[in-house]
């Protein structure tokens, strides 16, 4: 789904952006990632940021968007849609995670919607 939306707007997933997990291992079964998971693989996300010197973040759902704002995962998404201040000073964009659009699929053009804002943002 991401994938196909992106391509919708004009971004190459391969070529245009770098896409990472903030837990870099899947929790099993699926579910959502602990705290202490997360803080476990923060140090490589802080790596990865560094070297790559983003000009901005996009957090898809509520556990990449709390960390990034330093907030509790249910009111991580009270900014979505809108592009502020990351804990890296780096810009971030928040919207839903693409899993969320595929168990609601009422979801999905407010994603794409959200995501249009990229381009807006790189002009």
């Amino acid at each position: 789904l991401l994938t196909s939306i992106l391509e919708e707007i004009g971004i190459n997933r391969n070529k245009d952006i770098f896409i990472t997990n903030v837990v870099k291992c899947r929790p099993l079964n699926n579910r959502d990632p602990k705290e202490v998971e997360i803080l476990t693989c923060k140090p490589y996300l802080d790596f990865q940021i560094k070297i790559i010197s983003p000009k901005l973040i996009v957090a898809l759902g509520r556990y990449s968007a709390g960390l990034l704002t330093s907030r509790p995962p249910e009111k991580a998404l009270q900014n979505r849609g809108k592009i502020i201040e990351s804990i890296y000073k780096i810009p971030l964009l928040i919207t839903y995670h693409p899993a969320a659009a595929l168990r609601n699929p009422n979801l999905t053009p407010v994603i794409k919607s959200d995501l249009e804002k990229i381009k807006e943002f790189l002009k």
